[in-house]
């Protein structure tokens, strides 16, 4: 009976730690969406306020930060502008389960400042 109730608290530690790897993944996957998408929506803010050019600067900056560029767009004009960047990062570690996500968004939003709501 002992080692039975053993074996099942370490299967429940291991079954813990294993949850545990995958939140801490899964968060550090979005942070990292997230910051991707950050930096390009500035970085494409300021080219887009310098040069009209955002998206290629963003899309630049969102794979030196370890992500992938989904989207890209600017609204408005060059003295009131906003720029709006999704990124794309992979999960991990991976969950091969029906419907589970496989990787994560992020959309980020910068411009000039008489152009934020």
């Amino acid at each position: 009976m002992g080692t039975i109730l053993i074996a099942a608290l370490m299967l429940l530690v291991v079954l813990g730690t294993l949850a545990g790897v995958w939140v801490l993944g899964w968060w550090r996957a979005h942070a990292r969406a997230a910051d991707a998408a950050d930096l390009a929506a500035v970085a494409g803010g300021e080219a887009y306020a310098a040069t009209g050019e955002a998206c290629s600067r963003a899309r630049h900056t969102v794979v030196r930060n370890g992500a992938a560029l989904v989207s890209c767009s600017v609204a408005g004009d060059a003295t009131s502008f906003v720029v709006t960047v999704t990124a794309e990062t992979r999960l991990w570690p991976p969950v091969h389960l029906p419907g589970a996500p496989r990787s994560v968004r992020v959309t980020a939003l910068a411009g000039s400042s008489n152009a934020m709501p």
